[in-house]
């Protein structure tokens, strides 16, 4: 198997240094060249053919500057990995967007390296625990502000909803007229963007909001 050819585009010189430290131990050595500039990288990607692409974030972000750049075209074509930085929601979602074959941090080991590398070449995904651990936990951030707009009122009523309750038998529970539990129902579901019953049932499955008996 031919030695897959490489281009290194970091201009963190820590980062750039330890990224060729960790793919010289590999069995199969690349061919490593080095872009430290967009400029650079837009050189050396229209003169020469690589198998994959190393880019490091604040490459990236120069490029994402202009998402239809020669540049940015380009690196849609080859196999590319990722290499982040603060996995702030901003990275993460400038991140999930340009979806890289993977996605490590520059203090990933040589074996979490070598996986993303070995992914990116067959064209599969990999990202790297750090980087996976940060997106759950900004989904879970996202799903339960979804629900933090519903009033405790809204929740009981979806509640009953979901128990197959009608409005009238809702009305009698809380105290409340059926005007009155109707409006309600016809907020939580503009709140939660549902047409019907059935939908909003779906949402409080998927967010957790019933209750276990």
């Amino acid at each position: 198997m031919q030695d897959p050819r490489v281009l290194l585009a970091e201009n963190r010189y820590l980062v750039e240094l330890g990224l060729r430290t960790a793919m010289s131990g590999k069995p199969v050595k690349p061919w490593v060249d080095y872009a430290p500039t967009t400029k650079e990288l837009l050189t050396k990607l229209t003169s020469n053919r690589y198998d994959l692409i190393i880019l490091g974030l604040p490459l990236f972000l120069e490029l994402n500057k202009s998402m239809y750049s020669p540049v940015y075209n380009l690196t849609r074509k080859i196999s590319t990995i990722l290499i982040g930085q603060s996995l702030d929601r901003a990275e993460l979602e400038i991140g999930k967007k340009f979806d890289p074959h993977a996605y490590v941090l520059p203090e990933c080991g040589q074996s979490e390296l070598c996986m993303a590398v070995e992914a990116a070449m067959k064209k599969t995904k990999y990202y790297c625990g750090k980087v996976l651990e940060s997106m759950n936990h900004i989904q879970n951030q996202d799903e339960s502000n979804s629900t933090a707009d519903l009033s405790q009122r809204e929740l009981e009523i979806i509640q009953l909803i979901v128990e197959e309750k009608t409005a009238s038998e809702i009305a009698e529970c809380l105290f409340l007229s059926e005007h009155t539990v109707r409006t309600h129902r016809r907020n939580i579901m503009q709140k939660i963007g549902v047409k019907n019953t059935a939908g909003l049932v779906m949402y409080a499955v998927k967010s957790g909001l019933i209750l276990s008996e």
